[in-house]
C-alpha cells in the first residue's frame, strides 16, 4: 500500500518528510504495531522513489529548476536516500517475519539487496534466511544464516538462529527420507 504523493517543492523537504515517517514507524514498531508501521515505513517510499541524481539514465529528462539546472541529487542526498530505503526494508523485513508473512520479508530483502548491490547488510541476510527457515527452505536459508554470522560473529541471536537451523534442518532431512522411503516401499 503506498500513498500517491506530490513531490514536495525540494528534495531536502521530500528526504525531512521521509525521514519522519520512518521515525514514526520505527515508535510503532516498538509499540509491536506492526501493520501501522508497515503502512509508515512504506509511505517513505513515496517521498523518495523518482528523485534522481546525475548518474541516472533519466537525468538528462529532469525538471530543470527557474535557474536552468536541473533538480538533481547531491552525492550526500542520494547516499541518505539509499540508507533511508535499505532501513526501511529491513524494517519491513522485520515486521513482515512477526506477522509471519515471509514471502513478503524475502521480497523487502531482496528489494534492499538491489539497492546495495554488491555491499553485504548482516540484518538483511539474517531476516531473509529466517524467513526462507519459515518457508523451510533449508538450502536458501543456510547462506543467508553464513554470511550473515560473518558479518556479525559476535551476533548471540545469530549463532542461535544458527543452530536452531542445524536442528530444524536435521529433523526435516529425517522426516524427508521417511517420505522417500514410503513413496518407495521401503526400498531406500
Amino acid at each position: 500500500f503506498i500513498y500517491n504523493y506530490a513531490l514536495l517543492t525540494s528534495a531536502v523537504e521530500n528526504i525531512k518528510e521521509a525521514t519522519k515517517f520512518k521515525e514514526e514507524g520505527n515508535e510503532l514498531f516498538k509499540q509491536k504495531e506492526y501493520k501501522k508501521a508497515i503502512r509508515k515505513y512504506r509511505t517513505v517510499f513515496a517521498y523518495v522513489n523518482g528523485l534522481l541524481d546525475s548518474s541516472h539514465e533519466l537525468a538528462q529528462y529532469t525538471a530543470k529548476k527557474a535557474d536552468g539546472e536541473a533538480d538533481l541529487l547531491t552525492k550526500t542526498q542520494s547516499e541518505t536516500i539509499k540508507a533511508l530505503k535499505v532501513s526501511c526494508y529491513s524494517n519491513l523485513a522485520q515486521c513482515y517475519l512477526f506477522l509471519n508473512k515471509p514471502e513478503q520479508c524475502i521480497k523487502c530483502c531482496s528489494d534492499a539487496e538491489k539497492i546495495l548491490k554488491d555491499e553485504s547488510n548482516a540484518k538483511i541476510l539474517y531476516r531473509k534466511g529466517q524467513a526462507y527457515m519459515m518457508v523451510t527452505d533449508f538450502e536458501k536459508a543456510k547462506p543467508c544464516l553464513v554470511s550473515a554470522i560473518k558479518l556479525e560473529p559476535n551476533n548471540k541471536s545469530m549463532r542461535n538462529t544458527l543452530e536452531e537451523f542445524k536442528i530444524k534442518y536435521k529433523e526435516w532431512s529425517k522426516a524427508e527420507n521417511e517420505k522417500q522411503k514410503d513413496l518407495f516401499g521401503g526400498k531406500f
